[in-house]
């Protein structure tokens, strides 16, 4: 079945390619045929004779371009049947290689955004589940996240939102250490940013398993992770940003993480001194605005993320030899 499939899509690519050698083919034929009716006039007195253009060379012309597209269609049949068309004119002719590139640039990029747009608009959906079934009344204040995805059903779409983000988040903390890697930064402080990444994520996924009316220090303890760590973790790539060569997004990456970074750690103050002082409403609406800082900062990674050609993941075998030293490298490209 593989078989025929690939024959049928090679066939298909047969005759693709064979549109424009016929257009060309056809464009020729009525030029040459223009040129065969096409008349002279050679003034002769006061008459003017017609005289027929060159038949010979017109008819010369027309059998050249139908044999020279002929010739070409039996080439790309041959090539097809030896398995060795794909490779070569395809990518030649259609610049496969160049959208295969773009394509994995884009996929690259998109994945921030995804997240950025799952997440947001998850819990806003989950807000509006609450308030919707009254399990938030907005007339004793604003409501904390955790408070509107705590009862069913919306605690159902709140856990699925978190956990899907918190993978996303893991996925783009590995990514992005291993290109800062490639990047010649074999820091310290790359190797602690991703401990802080995946334990945002962590915490993320806490938060929306544990509701905080079944197991309330199981819920604070991911929602610390969640967002102290988090905010951490966007102070080092701050940092990092500024030590990495090339610096992707131009001279305003480095600035807009800055600004972000202090107003999530002064918005995190202000949450807990709020809340202290029993100002719930405020104190909630500085953690949503939180919650959207930390998005937009792993929005902002698609601007790095656009520069990747590929990723890799490098697997080191040690040798049987105990006392050897040198290791064996296996590169894998996904």
């Amino acid at each position: 079945m593989s078989n025929i499939t690939g024959d049928v899509l090679l066939h298909f690519l047969h005759s693709m390619i064979n549109i424009p050698l016929v257009c060309l083919s056809i464009a020729q034929f009525c030029e040459s045929t223009k040129q065969l009716y096409k008349v002279q006039t050679v003034p002769q007195g006061s008459c003017e004779k017609e005289v027929p253009s060159k038949l010979s060379s017109g008819l010369h012309n027309i059998s050249q371009s139908f044999l020279k597209t002929f010739l070409l269609q039996l080439l790309s049949m041959e090539l097809l049947q030896k398995r060795q068309h794909p490779p070569t004119l395809i990518k030649r002719a259609f610049g496969f290689g160049i959208y295969k590139r773009l394509l994995i640039m884009w996929a690259w990029a998109l994945l921030p955004i995804c997240l950025t747009i799952w997440a947001t608009a998850g819990i806003w959906i989950v807000y509006g589940m609450s308030v919707s079934n009254g399990s938030v009344n907005l007339t004793d204040g604003f409501p904390f996240i955790s408070l509107c995805g705590t009862y069913p059903p919306q605690s159902c779409v709140f856990g699925q939102v978190l956990n899907v983000g918190a993978m996303l988040g893991v996925w783009i903390s590995v990514i992005r250490f291993q290109q800062i890697r490639d990047y010649g930064c074999h820091s310290v402080l790359n190797s602690v940013s991703l401990a802080m990444g995946l334990l945002c994520a962590l915490g993320t996924s806490i938060v929306g398993n544990f509701q905080q009316s079944n197991q309330l220090e199981t819920h604070l303890a991911g929602a610390f992770l969640a967002f102290v760590i988090g905010n951490i973790y966007f102070w080092m790539q701050t940092v990092l940003t500024y030590m990495v060569k090339p610096k992707h997004g131009g001279c305003y990456i480095g600035p807009i993480r800055f600004c972000l970074s202090v107003a999530c750690t002064a918005l995190i103050v202000l949450m807990a001194v709020f809340l202290k002082l029993n100002m719930k409403s405020i104190s909630a609406i500085c953690e949503w605005i939180v919650a959207m800082i930390l998005f937009l900062l792993y929005g902002l990674f698609s601007v790095d993320f656009w520069h990747l050609d590929g990723h890799y993941f490098h697997v080191k075998k040690r040798t049987a030899i105990p006392n050897e030293v040198e290791v064996s490298t296996v590169t894998l490209n996904i």
